[in-house]
């Protein structure tokens, strides 16, 4: 938005400056945290305790998948568990498509890259180790 202060056209002739002011607005998105969960999200998942490479995983930007999932050996991988990809598509994907969640690919692929920024911090600190609750995030 610019205002102009402008002095009447005589004045200009005595020498007066015309003044341009520019307003600028600054607009930062909310840092969104979104957690992986603790427990499984489906029946029959196996806890993992180490985790694959990081160049390894295909992370998964889909409608219906939640941000951090990746795709490994055959499987998802969602919150240090370990799915079937038919099991996690059918009783976890498809309801969340149903209520709404997680259908903006462009959001998943924003928050993803975040999960795909600490899951490499984490496997380097860790050596591919699940950390415990108490040791994530410092």
């Amino acid at each position: 938005m610019k205002r102009l202060i402008l002095m009447f056209p005589l004045l200009g002739l005595a020498g007066c400056v015309v003044h341009e002011h520019r307003d600028y607005v600054r607009v930062r998105e909310p840092e969104v945290v979104v957690e992986e969960p603790v427990g499984p999200v489906v029946e029959q998942a196996e806890v993992v305790e180490v985790l694959p490479p990081p160049a390894e995983r295909v992370y998964i930007y889909e409608p219906g998948y939640p941000p951090g999932v990746f795709f490994y050996g055959g499987f998802i991988y969602y919150g240090g568990h370990r799915y079937e990809r038919d099991v996690f598509v059918d009783r976890f994907v498809s309801v969340n498509i149903r209520n709404h969640r997680f259908v903006d690919v462009e959001y998943n692929r924003r928050i993803g890259r975040q999960y795909e920024v600490r899951h490499r911090e984490e496997f380097v600190r860790y050596h591919g180790h699940r950390p415990h609750e108490e040791h994530r995030y410092r």
